[in-house]
């Protein structure tokens, strides 16, 4: 019978390294995880930038649905809607509702609230139909 002669560091540098190829293959290192950390930070930071009539359009790597579908606002709060229902652990729980908006979806005008950090303004050729 033959023995394993590996240590728990041997295997934990393994699995660390198992995570950086992970995370090379999908362009994602920790300095650029970082740097979209810091520019999302920013974006939330600094506020609402948008106002009735603009029309805007999720971000691409955000929370929302309909990245590219033009969206209208149509309501800024003046104090922003603090959603506390459901799971701590939802990222739902807490969210700054600050803009109402609202889309076409097929046949129905739909109106909802969101985030202004997650959004962007919309642009034609931003119509990718990614969400």
């Amino acid at each position: 019978m033959t023995t394993l002669n590996i240590s728990l560091a041997d295997v934990l540098a393994g699995l660390a390294d198992d995570e950086i190829k992970k995370q090379t293959r999908t362009g994602s290192l920790p300095e650029a995880q970082i740097c979209t950390l810091r520019e999302v930070k920013d974006r939330y930071v600094a506020g609402n930038a948008f106002k009735v009539g603009d029309i805007i359009t999720p971000r691409k790597g955000g929370a929302y649905n309909g990245r590219g579908v033009p969206h209208m606002v149509i309501e800024v709060a003046e104090t922003p809607l603090r959603n506390i229902n459901g799971s701590t652990g939802s990222s739902d729980f807490g969210s700054r509702l600050d803009i109402r908006v609202v889309r076409v979806d097929g046949e129905h005008i739909v109106p909802f609230w969101m985030e202004s950090f997650q959004l962007e303004p919309w642009m034609p050729q931003a119509k990718s139909g990614v969400n």
